[in-house]
């Protein structure tokens, strides 16, 4: 009976953090590059109740309860929606946007909501700078260039420069992926950074970039109220199992009297 206790009780945790999952999926339907999280569970260990007779095909284990095996992040596409904002992209395909935080940290994300600044530097809406195929911050003004390709100055030796234009700006992003996204480290705010499990970036040209559009949350509602019923059921059905665990413990205890 202690053992159903237990059990019970770790239903409970891990169904709790299953509906904090969800919640957090339902909170975030309308956030700009939001992926949906998952939770699956795995069986905690067994139990043996003594060894079975010889010639028996089955063996005595009673299971112990259950805990999380892991919480997924699901890098499915979202929809795209379009905002006519010259400076907003969306990733069609795979891959993360590459930014630079002020410490000079790299981080990712599908958010390609961008500002230029006061010094002509591309940023995110939080500040960091959105990094270029040479590794280097997207500036406004590129230094023009002859038919060669050599780059002009004028009389005083000064860079004659211009302003990039936006089939420019949209093929200069450095476009990552990873061999595992999945393993990838939640940052806060739709960022992520690279960790052991997902490997190194890797650039990623397989993708296009969509002009005047965001990437949307790929959170399902109807999915995530279907897990939120589902997850009520079991949070239920594990808090009767210690009630009813209980119940039988005091009738040990009034056998007594």
């Amino acid at each position: 009976m202690l053992r159903s206790m237990y059990s019970g009780v770790s239903g409970l945790k891990t169904q709790q953090i299953k509906m904090d999952t969800i919640a957090n999926n339902i909170a975030n339907v309308n956030t700009v590059g939001f992926k949906q999280g998952d939770v699956y569970f795995k069986e905690m260990l067994s139990q043996d109740l003594g060894s079975s007779s010889a010639g028996a095909p089955f063996n005595r284990e009673v299971g112990l309860g259950v805990s999380v095996g892991a919480i997924d992040t699901k890098f499915i596409q979202g929809a795209l929606q379009s905002t006519g904002r010259e400076l907003d992209f969306a990733i069609q395909g795979d891959g993360f946007f590459t930014v630079q935080t002020e410490s000079g940290d790299t981080m990712y994300t599908r958010d390609g909501i961008f500002t230029w600044d006061s010094e002509g530097v591309l940023r995110t809406t939080d500040g960091h700078k959105v990094l270029g195929k040479d590794g280097q911050p997207i500036n406004k003004q590129v230094q023009e260039v002859d038919e060669e390709g050599n780059p002009l100055t004028d009389k005083t030796g000064n860079p004659v420069m211009r302003d990039l234009t936006t089939n420019e700006l949209m093929e200069s992003f450095q476009i990552n992926t990873f061999n595992n996204p999945a393993g990838l480290q939640k940052a806060g705010n739709n960022y992520y950074v690279e960790s052991s499990i997902s490997g190194q970036p890797q650039a990623y040209e397989g993708s296009s970039i969509v002009s005047g559009a965001v990437e949307m949350s790929n959170v399902d509602l109807s999915t995530e109220f279907t897990n939120m019923i589902i997850t009520s059921r079991a949070f239920q059905a594990n808090s009767r199992t210690i009630t009813t665990s209980d119940e039988m413990l005091q009738e040990l205890v009034n056998l007594k009297r």
